[in-house]
């Protein structure tokens, strides 16, 4: 997975300590789809590993399928992630 992140991101992240989790969520029904969740603390119910980049700790939540890029990007003051430059993986 190649891991892309935009300079504001980077100085969100720093600001706020330096670390980030990154994991993903279904949902189920006729439109299934996986979203990725960011937050600067793990949730309880996971397990991550952690994918060091040259600017900050990035911990990648572990077990299933992952998007050949992995964006991390500043929205309206807000971190999120992107599934091959989507918001969501159909």
């Amino acid at each position: 997975m190649r891991v892309t992140v935009t300079p504001e991101a980077v100085a969100m992240v720093q600001a706020g300590g330096g670390t980030l989790y990154v994991w993903r969520t279904s949902s189920a029904g006729c439109a299934p789809a996986t979203f990725l969740h960011v937050d600067r603390q793990p949730p309880d119910d996971r397990t991550f590993t952690l994918a060091a980049l040259d600017d900050f700790a990035l911990h990648v939540a572990d077990g299933g399928a992952w998007p050949a890029e992995l964006t991390i990007e500043a929205h309206r003051g807000r971190l999120r992630a992107l599934w091959d430059g989507a918001l969501q993986r159909l």
